[in-house]
């Protein structure tokens, strides 16, 4: 791991231990700067072996370790000294050497992509970067190091630059935003071909593109909608009935296709989302679909449930889309879900999705349906537990959190030990666009109010832990941070049912909380309650 780990006792357990930072004073300006030297002198040395690489074999290598001993003896060449020193790892499983310790990514490696960007198919990183260069030219980088912000880059081309981790960020000027990701190049790549591709994969790829590229949510409310709200709602629904046409057209066209199931869920899954936008053509078609469906013969349990779900969805989306008050809707949606327990009652998901309806309930119905569930004969231990969870979630106001652990540093924090303070918790990770835009916010306050009696306590959701210490480094966080890896299923988010984050609390002196949306006007939160005797 890349951070220095501050080992502390259970004798440490107070709060001075909390402020400790890292035993380890951060490296002067003047040691990091030969270290990025060292490291941009040796990521041009492997450009050079790679090169030298191509001439012999007429192809670049698979992997940076394809070039030892012959073309790079000496096994430090692949080693950044600020990345050695930190003990960092290159935080992306697909740039990884497989053979050898390697500390600069390598973008033309044969390892397939894995879950980027929406797309988890057999493309290797090569194959996508020589994608990238029909777009961007030689400008692509084929080496990257990570262990500095900004980022170190070798581009194809010989050229040495600095970027953000997403480098495409350098050349905004002349591509769009997506225009590089997975599926989107090979898609381009598949009508390139033309005739000499299969016409089934390319219509499915199509198909998906139209679902990835529908990514505008439906505007719900219990107020009349305004018209440009309603003009939203209407583009809403026709680019959702598209998608369902393409999925329509791709099953007549490929009756036996292995992606038959997936394109029939695009196609309802589409058309309950243009029901919630408004749409009556919407629901219209899926009315008539499952209605034949559901009149087939030899269909499996699995496939009678899917589609008496997806009714009680059609069903809770109608009654929003008709003006009904979000709590009507939700009484709808639950009797679907008491409906499907007593038609399947084996099944765990009609569980869940009743369990679903508390959010936001009131305190006084969300303890009925939480007995209601711990009744049920046949509800899964699992549902009871996740249960009780948002219930205590829902009380949490006026009551103090039980958060204790060992940071990711090694402090020790234990939230009942620190009364007399004003406390944020904050639910958090790095792959959240908007946790990391609040992060600022968070960090002026603590700044402004810390020495007053202001601490932060971040509890991340992150499952990757190098990635997580790389940018709390980066950042200059200094408050601690929970990780057991383990992202959503993160102790205390399952602990309080956090289904959401950023989520941010603000614990009073007295040590109970007092705001559970604390992200609106934080400063101005926390210097009231600073306040307060």
């Amino acid at each position: 791991m890349k951070r220095f780990i501050l080992l502390l006792g259970l004798a440490a357990a107070t709060w001075s231990a909390l402020e400790l930072r890292g035993a380890e004073d951060s490296p002067d300006a003047s040691l990091l700067a030969k270290e990025k030297e060292i490291s941009q002198q040796r990521m041009l040395r492997i450009y050079d072996a790679i090169q030298a690489y191509r001439k012999v074999h007429k192809d670049l290598p698979g992997f940076l370790s394809d070039l030892y001993p012959k073309y790079i003896a000496d096994t430090n060449v692949f080693l950044c000294p600020t990345a050695l020193r930190n003990g960092e790892e290159i935080p992306y499983p697909e740039l990884r050497d497989p053979k050898l310790l390697v500390h600069y990514g390598y973008e033309f490696s044969a390892q397939p992509i894995q879950a980027m960007y929406g797309y988890s198919g057999s493309m290797t990183m090569k194959t996508w970067k020589q994608m990238n260069m029909m777009v961007v030219g030689g400008s692509v980088p084929i080496v990257r190091c990570f262990a500095y912000d900004p980022v170190l880059n070798v581009s194809f081309d010989g050229n040495f630059f600095e970027s953000p981790l997403n480098w495409e960020q350098n050349f905004q000027d002349k591509i769009k935003p997506g225009e590089l990701e997975p599926r989107r190049q090979r898609l381009v790549m598949l009508k390139s071909l033309g005739g000499a591709t299969n016409g089934e994969e390319l219509a499915f790829e199509e198909l998906q593109e139209a679902v990835s590229s529908n990514n505008k949510g439906v505007v719900m409310s219990d107020k009349p909608l305004s018209d440009e709200q309603k003009n939203w709602n209407h583009e809403v629904a026709q680019g959702s009935l598209s998608a369902a046409d393409l999925a329509h057209k791709f099953l007549a066209d490929f009756p036996q296709s292995k992606n038959g199931r997936q394109a029939a869920q695009i196609e309802r899954k589409m058309l309950l989302k243009a029901i919630g936008a408004g749409s009556a053509e919407a629901d219209n078609r899926l009315r008539v679909v499952l209605s034949e469906k559901l009149k087939a013969s030899g269909l499996s349990e699995d496939e009678r449930f899917e589609l008496r779900a997806l009714e009680v969805e059609a069903n809770a989306a109608r009654a929003r889309s008709n003006g009904q008050p979000s709590i009507e809707a939700k009484e709808a949606f639950q009797r679907g879900a008491r409906s499907l327990i007593q038609q399947f009652p084996r099944r765990t998901e009609p569980y869940f999705m009743l369990l679903s309806t508390i959010e936001g309930m009131e305190a006084a119905k969300a303890r009925g349906l939480v007995d209601e569930l711990r009744q049920s004969p046949n509800a899964p231990e699992d549902v009871k537990q996740r249960a009780e969870a948002m219930l205590r979630r829902q009380n949490i106001i006026g009551h103090p959190p039980e958060i204790q652990f060992t940071a990711l540093d090694g402090r020790v924090v234990d939230l009942s030990k620190l009364k007399a303070k004003v406390v944020l918790v904050d639910f958090w990770a790095t792959w959240c666009g908007p946790c990391v835009a609040e992060i600022p916010h968070v960090k002026e306050a603590f700044d402004k109010f810390h020495d007053q009696g202001f601490e932060v306590v971040g509890i991340s959701f992150d499952s990757d832990r190098t990635a997580l210490e790389k940018f709390v480094k980066s950042k200059d966080l200094p408050w601690p941070q929970y990780f057991d890896g383990k992202n959503w299923e993160n102790k205390f988010g399952q602990k309080y049912a956090i289904q959401a984050i950023p989520e941010m609390w603000l614990v009073d002196r007295k040590g109970n909380v007092v705001d559970a949306n604390a992200r609106d006007g934080l400063a101005g939160k926390v210097e009231r309650l600073l306040a307060e005797k």
